[in-house]
């Protein structure tokens, strides 16, 4: 079943005077979507990352193809605690047994490590 756009608002909890730390709003953003739901996580001394989706996807097959490396939004890689992400170009074979809508895990290239501020306020 085709789906319409998805819109996430998100609350940055923190303090804006207090570069974001401590309890209140600092920032809130919108995300508009026509993509598939799907979880990114992280496994860092391999340099990799594992996707899983959430929904079932528009197309879908045994193998997920990344024609040219694709970034994640800056956003993101902060969250994730970098200052870059990078989807590595390459074909990543599905696996439909761990997960009913499809799971797998791609190279990525990560940036520099962004330090997160400590609570001052």
């Amino acid at each position: 079943m085709e789906k319409g756009p998805t819109i996430v608002i998100s609350i940055a909890v923190g303090r804006k005077k207090c570069d974001c730390c401590g309890f209140g709003i600092c920032k809130i953003s919108i995300d508009i979507s026509l993509g598939e739901r799907a979880k990114f996580a992280l496994i860092e001394e391999c340099e990799k990352a594992e996707i899983e989706f959430l929904e079932r996807p528009r197309k879908f097959g045994d193998v997920l193809y990344v024609d040219s490396d694709v970034e994640l939004p800056k956003e993101a890689a902060y969250a994730l605690g970098y200052d870059s992400i990078s989807i590595l170009r390459g074909e990543y074979k599905m696996d439909y047994v761990r997960s009913v809508w499809g799971k797998t895990t791609v190279m990525v290239k990560m940036g520099n490590r962004v330090e997160k501020p400590t609570e001052k306020c």
